[in-house]
């Protein structure tokens, strides 16, 4: 399946179900999970004649909010699977969440939510899940001048971690528009896609900005560049590219 090993399927939706317990919070009600949540599922998973399963239940949730947040849950992006439509997130080949994960995964999140108060928090949790440890380096980030829309360049999980800290409940900054990522690998995709679902404002259902390694177009303007320490040499490599192409 496009090289996709079961560990990061695992870690994907790990991240994933951290970013729906987020999406549930900016809702401000409970809706994908919870006692409500679990008891219309299981009556419409026993009147189902396909026999759906948990891994089915959290398949759903996650092309649900595929459809608005592409970037934080569709691994067509996520692992950059060749050849999909832009409405289908998974692909045929595409293999579902383990059963006993995809059980733990909606039982934590039909319990309270742990960390449903804060959109950073579980940020780190979608972090963790890929195994990445994110710094509260908020001091990476020089002065964000609102009035003249920054433009940051950054890879790596820290930088990520740093903006959506600075970014967070001020509406008038946007991550999707103000952030363009170099990442070689799914991890670093996700979790910006994810701060830009957890930490965006509400209403603003921008796409994350990429650019490829080999991809050395000069960027419109580049106001501060940002590389976390888990950047990959190839990732480090291209944002010089575009550093030295681009104005400042």
């Amino acid at each position: 399946m496009h090289g996709i090993s079961e560990i990061d399927r695992v870690c994907f939706y790990r991240a994933a179900a951290a970013g729906l317990r987020g999406l549930e919070r900016r809702l401000g009600r409970a809706c994908r999970f919870g006692d409500n949540a679990r008891a219309t599922w299981k009556h419409f998973a026993v009147g189902s004649r396909a026999e759906l399963k948990d891994e089915d239940r959290l398949d759903l949730l996650v092309r649900e909010a595929a459809v608005t947040n592409p970037d934080g849950f569709a691994p067509r992006v996520i692992f950059a699977i060749p050849a999909l439509a832009d409405d289908e997130p998974f692909g045929p080949d595409w293999e579902s969440c383990p059963r006993l994960v995809a059980q733990l995964l909606l039982r934590e999140a039909d319990k309270s939510a742990e960390y449903g108060g804060d959109p950073l928090a579980l940020l780190d949790v979608a972090a963790a899940a890929w195994g990445r440890g994110t710094q509260r380096v908020a001091s990476m980030v020089q002065h964000i001048d609102p009035t003249s829309r920054t433009r940051f360049l950054v890879a790596g999980t820290d930088a990520i971690r740093a903006l959506a800290s600075q970014f967070a409940g001020k509406p008038e900054l946007d991550l999707s528009s103000q952030v363009t990522l170099v990442a070689s690998g799914p991890a670093v995709r996700q979790l910006f896609g994810l701060a830009i679902a957890l930490v965006g404002s509400v209403g603003k259902q921008g796409r994350a900005q990429s650019r490829s390694l080999e991809d050395a177009t000069p960027l419109e303007r580049v106001d501060q560049v940002l590389v976390g320490d888990d950047a990959t040499v190839e990732d480090r490599a291209a944002v010089d590219r575009l550093t030295a192409a681009s104005p400042r």
